[in-house]
């Protein structure tokens, strides 16, 4: 069995905040912060995964699928696909 740790770099907030920027949101529109520091304070709140705000920013990235929102969905799709070069044995 394989197994792969995926680790965004920037961070997942900074990811966030940046691929909105490059799909031409707003985090504002969302009602969330608009500086960096601020969207990163407030990503790390508990509970956060089920904030409907958040939510919407996150299906709006998908649909707008910046270049960014694409490269990672595609290497998870691969990652998932056990058909895939990354799951045969070396």
């Amino acid at each position: 069995m394989s197994a792969y740790l995926i680790v965004l770099d920037p961070a997942c907030d900074t990811w966030i905040f940046e691929v909105a920027s490059a799909a031409g949101l707003d985090v504002t529109a969302f009602d969330l912060p608009a500086t960096l520091p601020d969207f990163i304070d407030f990503i790390k709140e508990e509970g956060i995964e089920d904030d409907a705000r958040v939510n919407r920013l996150l299906q709006a990235i998908k649909q707008a699928q910046p270049p960014a929102y694409r490269e990672l969905a595609e290497f998870v799709a691969e990652i998932m696909d056990t058909r895939s070069k990354l799951w045969q044995q070396s």
